[in-house]
């Protein structure tokens, strides 16, 4: 594990990237049917599948192999957070084709006590990473991009972004945030029904 000041954590994990990534074609293929955001949307986004992500929970798939991450992310999650309160999480897939990432932007502001990640399913095609931008911290945190990293971060007003992926086959990482049951509870009831617990 890398602990970047109590805020980032980096875990290495041991899955089935190929399966899980077969699993990824198969569910963009289904969120392809979904009705066409506007063009603005998927640009601020950087592809249809994150610019969907309200829309559904990839966790909630059936297939062994999302689940098999699912389970982990759940037991990783639990040897980072600062609270015994119970969480909810909802997930969505980025598949970024050549010329595409996700620019700078943030999830929560510090009263929602949220938490944000992703796992990187296929990202090695060539150099990628996150970049951070830390509130507390002069320097922008960079990590780089690698098969079955999973990343786990307070959000807490922070910016983060994608670099710019330029292969012809896409850049492939599963995104999720975390709130805890209190934050949950404040959520319109037209944004809940894609949480499940973690």
């Amino acid at each position: 594990m890398r602990n970047i000041n109590n805020y980032l954590y980096c875990f290495n994990l041991d899955l089935d990237t190929d399966n899980i990534k077969q699993e990824c074609f198969q569910i963009n293929e289904l969120l392809q049917t979904l009705p066409q955001p506007e063009e603005h949307w998927i640009n601020h986004y950087g592809s249809k599948s994150s610019a969907v992500h309200k829309d559904y929970n990839i966790f909630t798939w059936t297939s062994s192999y999302i689940r098999t991450l699912y389970d982990e992310l759940r037991f990783t999650f639990n040897k980072v957070k600062d609270s015994t309160e119970p969480y909810a999480m909802q997930g969505w897939l980025n598949v970024y084709e050549k010329g595409h990432n996700i620019n700078w932007h943030k999830h929560w502001d510090s009263e929602w006590k949220a938490w944000h990640g992703f796992y990187c399913v296929d990202v090695e095609k060539e150099q990628s990473h996150t970049e951070y931008n830390l509130p507390f911290m002069e320097e922008n945190v960079k990590i780089e991009s690698k098969n079955n990293l999973l990343v786990i971060g307070k959000s807490d007003n922070d910016e983060h972004r994608s670099s710019v992926w330029n292969q012809e086959t896409p850049r492939i990482t599963i995104a999720f945030d975390i709130l805890p049951m209190s934050s949950i509870n404040k959520l319109q009831s037209n944004n809940l029904n894609h949480w499940i617990p973690i």
